[in-house]
């Protein structure tokens, strides 16, 4: 048997478990439970109809984030899967550079309703020559199929940047943009988060945001040069990636996910 105890009064995790069990007592753990007071229409906290959807309706920009970029997700890595937190998420150091504006989104958006999300958080994609990539997990992310990583020194920015527009339905949200043409020599499109404050995506962005973490990848095959659209599919924790070609063909296709309900494999 285990016991899993949430506190909503401490952030000292530690603490907490010290009054209930011995310290080294591993059927025992104890967890900041921060995001169960998130705005929502409970009995005795009354929340209009507004101040709900303006809490929950960017709830998939936390995980679009860990999945489609490694430096969000790292960034994020404090919050776990928000249920099973070691201590307050924002006790470490706040990222500098290209980071800092969103960490100061998200740090706001956690304090006022307890969820870490991005509202306004978009996302572009580059037509790119991709030297080396990887397929290994990074910062929590695990891919398969056309998708990598890479970092940035590698990746050779070649064409204008694509803007992702976001679809939302009752299965969830899904990214889409028109390919109308490729370089020759693009064998790869870099997901990017865009800047918040709506600067222009480019070379210089791209190594400013993955800098330290790299960049997601859709690696495409000699015959992508026909590809006429890019398709996320956003479904919680997985983003299931799609390169559709004139006739609605798949001509690339990946999955990334966090391993949270899919097994893993080691690489």
């Amino acid at each position: 048997m285990r016991l899993d105890v949430w506190s909503t009064r401490s952030s000292n995790v530690a603490r907490v478990k010290s009054e209930i069990a011995d310290p080294d007592n591993d059927r025992v753990k104890a967890s900041y439970g921060a995001v169960w007071a998130v705005t929502r229409p409970v009995d005795d906290a009354a929340a209009s109809f507004d101040a709900v959807v303006d809490a929950v309706a960017p709830a998939w920009t936390f995980y679009a984030a860990r999945l489609l970029s490694p430096a969000l997700a790292k960034m994020l890595a404090p919050f776990r899967f928000l249920d099973e937190l070691d201590g307050d998420p924002l006790s470490v150091t706040a990222p500098d550079g290209a980071l800092a504006a969103y960490h100061a989104l998200v740090a706001d958006r956690w304090r006022a309703i307890r969820l870490p999300t991005l509202p306004g958080l978009r996302f572009a994609a580059m037509p790119v020559r991709a030297h080396t990539t990887s397929a290994h997990t990074r910062e929590g992310i695990h891919v398969s199929g056309a998708l990598a990583f890479a970092t940035t020194d590698s990746l050779e920015v070649l064409g204008r940047t694509i803007a992702l527009a976001e679809l939302a339905d009752h299965r969830g949200i899904d990214l889409r943009a028109r390919v109308t043409s490729l370089p020759r020599d693009a064998d790869a499109l870099a997901v990017v988060p865009e800047p918040l404050d709506g600067s222009p995506v480019d070379s210089a962005w791209l190594a400013a945001i993955g800098g330290t973490a790299g960049a997601l990848v859709v690696k495409l095959a000699p015959e992508a040069s026909e590809a006429r659209e890019l398709v996320v599919h956003l479904r919680v924790q997985d983003a299931r990636v799609f390169v559709l070609d004139s006739g609605r063909e798949e001509v690339a296709r990946g999955v990334a996910h966090l391993g949270y309900f899919r097994p893993t494999r080691a690489r």
